[in-house]
């Protein structure tokens, strides 16, 4: 790797570094204790998931692939999770049902890592 690839990763493992640190801040050591905090944790762990997959993938594409699989069944998960902090910002009532959103994603996320395992299938891998 030349300067501006070393560079490169290093930025984009800092951004996602600190996008773990901030997940473990709104999780643990905030002084109010919203609910609201916990979803906005767990966007940012999977959308830090989601970088540092990327960014290892583009430099090292021999990775491991649990790995890979582990970053794209993160990206199923964004989805409830935006969806879930801005609703407990709007209506904190509404999102007391949390299970609702997040249980069937990650069935579909065992289901999808069954039915189409990523060793069988690097292809479609390839594009997200």
């Amino acid at each position: 790797m030349n300067f501006e690839q070393q560079l490169l990763f290093f930025f984009s493992a800092l951004g996602a570094f600190n996008g773990f640190m901030l997940s473990i801040y709104f999780a643990y050591s905030t002084k109010d204790k919203k609910f609201s905090n916990y979803f906005l944790s767990l966007l940012l762990l999977v959308l830090s998931i989601r970088i540092i997959k990327s960014v290892f993938l583009f430099f090292n594409p021999n990775i491991f692939s649990v790995f890979i699989k582990i970053g794209l069944s993160a990206c199923v998960l964004i989805g409830p999770a935006l969806y879930l902090y801005i609703v407990s910002q709007i209506k904190p009532s509404k999102a007391k049902k949390w299970w609702v959103h997040i249980i069937p994603s990650l069935c579909i996320v065992i289901i999808l890592g069954i039915v189409y395992p990523y060793l069988d299938n690097r292809e479609r891998g390839r594009f997200f």
